[in-house]
């Protein structure tokens, strides 16, 4: 025997005294109960059924050891055996009133783990071992080792586990590596990738006590008839990731205790009736990754202990109503991955105890009320990924399912009553499927449900009573669908609705009332919907709401609180005000555009009764002209007046369609009409007046016809600069749409967002995830007009005041006469001269110069101007010319008329006559 290694026998021989001692007073009070740690020198005498004890001479037959009777002076002839206390996989800690169970691994591995003395590392000797591999107590462990032989491992071993091995520098022969055989205690053999081919009944013969073997990852193809008829203790057998094609029914003969068999990742395609017949005690059978095409009713044979069955990555085509005969303690069976079209009537009428039911990723066409008949216990089936057209009534009768997943499963129709008899289940998922109505009664008898998904399919008909009964229904998923409108009462019962999503749909209508008795509702998501018709109390009956997901701001502006909501993308004119938000500006809007009527229409009769001679023909056909397209801007205001009217507090519900609207583009158009043959007119007028007073001898002047070819020119180029954007509206897109009073002012820059929806799983709503927002100038056509064209012709008409100011001064001071005491007269003249000119260039300024200084601003992105600034700029500036050029034109010169007629002086009368012209 081998020697003990020790620092210090005496002191070694002390400890042994006392822990012998201790040892057999424990095997005496504790009797069957026990178990001891042994020094791993016990031997198997001679190979032939004789067991040496340790650190003794004492032998006796191999039957006698864990017999249950401690017969060795250290009870090692009971070292790691059955207890009814821990597995073979375990040593049992064995403390004076308890007990702890730890793997085996851990004796001997120089780490006291039973905390309370130490005992599965007393006794532990150092052990001679194959060279490179690890040795313990009771087990060997050699991975990717180069072994010559077997010699010097202890033959008492309870574990033998080879990895990757080769021996003499080649791969693993045929059969076993070792002569296993001897090795009669073994409890468990692990063989892994090792290029293991076969296995004979020779190679197990004497294995009477194993209880585990894993033989995984080897090129095992053939499994002698018998190879484990000697096994009748083994209770777990693992050879997966082999390729073996066939089981025979004399293959696993004599495996009685066995519990646990793994066949999968093989390439079986066949097995024998009855191959399992002496497995009544198997529980758990994975036969998944093979390529079975069939299963007779006699397959599966003998196991009336079966709880678990993965037949799942196979190539199974139909299964007939007596394959899972007999198989009465089956509670899970995976059928998943498998090309299953036809499930044969009963199928599954003696699994009473099934409880969770795989059928997914199949091509399954087609399902009766009899289908499932018989599984009374099921509580989850899974039947996604299939091609199941219709699900009849009754299908699923008598289940206590609490989930039911057929997404993906091709299902055209559901027929009324098919979810009848799961009074138990709590989700329904169904999304990803073709499902094109929701009749009514098809959710009937769903008593108990939870969360329904319905999305991803082509939902377009909804029956209003369609959820009727659903009262526990807290998550509904209507997402993507072809849904168009919501009616009242479809969710009359559904009070404890928590979470709704409409998104993806094309709703265009949703009936006042539908949501009354949503009184729960906390998240509704409704992005990318088409709601063309809505109502103010569209929403009415929801007020929990804490969370609304949209790119429609209009559904935010029917809650009180707009923070709770999140929109997927934003307009600069989004807004939830009318259209002139406040009062000041809608009796102004009246006002100024009464004005501007009226005014206009004045002057136009008056000029229609004035002076006909040729320069008060030129000037009247000018000013005449003028009072047209001031009038046409009292008409745009009425226009927007009276939209702002027709629509009151709620048009932000209109908003859009009014843009797009006939009405808003023939507005715009002649706003811009207006504005623009106004701009070119007061341009002309001030040329004919620098034509006039400057040169006033000069051949160049304005005469009756050039007047007429100009007028009616400044109407064309105006008129097409207007019609315009609206022939090629795709061009220039946005000049009168794009505003809600219908004028394209270059008041914004276009910002583009690139973001994405993103699922918030907290509070269960999609929230718009803003990645980068880019600027860049917009309506280039509305630029070019505003900041281009008018702010020249302002430069123009302040310069021509200039000019004609100067020369006016200087031609009154020449004439003047000191003596008669006109200077005094002249200066008079002058301020009202510069007074009225002043009065023209401020009125154009304050008209354009605005508009050109905010567009300018807000083009280069200096500053963002608020969205109500478009009502203002339409009712206090674009306005301004056309309710003040009758003045500063018309009444002012009938007044200035009046008093020239009345003076005696001709000079002084031909000089005020001029500047007044």
């Amino acid at each position: 025997m081998m020697m003990l290694y020790s620092t210090s026998f005496m002191s070694w021989l002390v400890v042994m005294i006392v822990v012998i001692a201790v040892i057999n007073v424990e095997a005496q009070s504790q009797g069957n109960t026990s178990n001891q740690t042994i020094s791993t020198n016990s031997t198997i005498d001679g190979y032939e059924g004789r067991f040496t004890c340790v650190n003794s001479s004492l032998t006796f037959d191999i039957d006698d050891v864990c017999d249950g009777q401690y017969q060795c002076p250290y009870s090692d002839d009971e070292y790691i055996c059955d207890n009814e206390y821990c597995s073979s996989a375990e040593y049992m800690c064995d403390y004076e009133d308890s007990y702890e169970c730890i793997p085996l691994d851990y004796v001997c591995d120089g780490y006291a783990d039973c905390e309370q003395n130490g005992i599965d590392e007393i006794l532990c000797d150092p052990l001679d071992c194959v060279p490179s591999c690890r040795c313990s107590a009771y087990s060997v462990s050699c991975e990717g080792r180069n072994i010559v032989d077997d010699t010097n491992i202890t033959k008492s071993s309870r574990d033998l586990y080879f990895i990757g091995q080769w021996i003499n520098g080649t791969k693993m022969p045929l059969s076993m590596p070792f002569n296993v055989t001897t090795y009669p205690l073994l409890l468990r053999l692990r063989i892994y990738n090792t290029g293991l081919r076969e296995l004979l009944r020779a190679d197990f013969l004497t294995l009477t006590e194993i209880r585990i073997m894993i033989l995984q990852y080897n090129n095992i193809s053939r499994i002698e008839d018998l190879s484990f008829s000697n096994l009748n203790k083994l209770t777990m057998l693992d050879l997966s990731h082999n390729v073996i094609r066939s089981l025979s029914n004399d293959t696993l003969i004599g495996l009685t205790s066995l519990t646990t068999i793994d066949l999968s990742y093989n390439s079986i395609t066949r097995i024998e009736d009855f191959s399992f017949r002496d497995l009544n005690k198997l529980t758990t059978l994975y036969l998944s990754r093979n390529v079975i095409e069939s299963l007779s009713s006699d397959t599966f044979s003998g196991l009336t202990s079966l709880t678990k069955m993965d037949l799942s990555h196979n190539v199974i085509r139909s299964l007939s109503n007596d394959t899972f005969i007999g198989l009465t303690s089956l509670t899970t069976i995976d059928l998943s991955y498998n090309s299953i079209t036809r499930i044969e009537d009963f199928s599954f009428r003696d699994l009473n105890k099934l409880t969770s039911l795989y059928l997914s990723r199949n091509v399954i066409e087609s399902l009766s009320s009899d289908t499932f008949s018989g599984l009374t216990s099921l509580t989850e089936i899974d039947l996604r990924f299939n091609r199941i057209a219709v699900l009849p009534a009754r299908v699923f009768k008598a289940f206590h399912l609490e989930d039911l997943l057929i997404d993906h499963a091709g299902i055209i129709e559901l027929e009324p009553g098919c979810f009848q008899g799961l009074e138990a289940l709590q989700n329904l998922v169904l999304y990803r499927n073709s499902i094109t109505s929701l009749p009514s009664g098809v959710f009937r008898g769903l008593e108990s449900i939870i969360y329904l998904h319905l999305f991803d399919n082509k939902i377009s008909n909804i029956d209003v009573d369609v959820f009727k009964g659903l009262n526990t229904l807290e998550f509904l998923d209507l997402t993507n669908n072809s849904i168009i409108e919501l009616r009242k009462g479809l969710f009359e019962d559904q009070s404890n609705l928590t979470w709704v999503s409409f998104s993806d749909n094309p709703l265009e209508y949703i009936e006042p009332g539908t949501f009354q008795n949503l009184s729960r509702l906390e998240y509704l998501n409704m992005v990318n919907v088409q709601l063309t018709n809505l109502e103010p109390d569209t929403f009415k009956g929801i007020t929990s709401l804490e969370g609304l997901s949209t790119d429609d701001y209009r559904l935010c502006c029917l809650f009180d609180e707009t923070d709770l909501c999140t929109i997927a993308s934003s307009n600069f004119l989004d807004s939830c005000s009318r259209l002139m938000p406040n009062t000041i500006l809608r009796v102004a809007l009246w006002v100024i555009g009464f004005g501007a009527l009226i005014g206009n229409t004045i002057v136009l009769v008056f000029r229609c009764r004035t002076d006909h001679s040729v320069s008060a023909k030129t000037q009247g056909l000018f000013i005449s002209n003028l009072a047209i397209a001031d009038f046409l801007m009292g008409i745009y205001m009425l226009i927007i007046s009276s939209a702002d009217v027709y629509y009151g507090e709620y048009f932000y519900l209109y908003a859009e369609q009014w843009r797009g609207s006939v009405t808003c583009k023939v507005a715009g158009f002649i706003a811009f009409l207006s504005s623009e043959t106004s701009v070119f007119i007061l341009a002309i007028i001030t040329i004919d007046r620098v034509l006039c007073v400057v040169f006033p001898f000069g051949k160049l002047k304005f005469r009756a016809t050039s007047a007429r070819v100009g007028v009616a020119l400044i109407w064309a180029i105006a008129f097409v600069v207007s019609i315009v954007p609206l022939i090629v509206s795709s061009y220039i897109s946005g000049f009168y749409g794009l505003s809600d009073v219908c004028v394209g002012l270059p008041l914004n820059v276009e910002s583009t967002e690139t973001g994405e929806l993103v699922f918030n799983i907290e509070r269960r709503v999609w929230e718009y995830l803003q990645y980068e927002t880019t600027k860049r100038p917009s309506w280039v056509y509305s630029i070019a007009i505003f900041l281009g064209v008018n702010f020249l012709i302002f430069i123009l008409i302040l310069l021509s005041y200039v000019v004609i100011f100067v020369h006016v001064r200087k031609s009154a001071r020449s004439v003047a006469n000191p003596a008669s005491g006109s200077v005094s007269s002249d200066r008079a003249r002058e301020v009202k001269l510069a007074t009225r000119m002043s009065i023209i260039v401020l009125t154009d300024f304050f008209c354009w110069m605005p508009v050109i200084i905010m567009g300018i601003l807000s083009q280069t992105g200096a500053v963002t101007l608020p969205v109500s600034l478009y009502a203002w700029s339409v009712v206090f500036i674009l306005p301004i010319n056309a309710t003040i050029n009758p003045y500063l034109y018309t009444f002012i010169a009938i007044c200035g008329g009046s008093k020239t007629r009345s003076t005696s002086n001709p000079t002084q009368k031909t000089t005020v006559s001029e500047t007044r012209a």
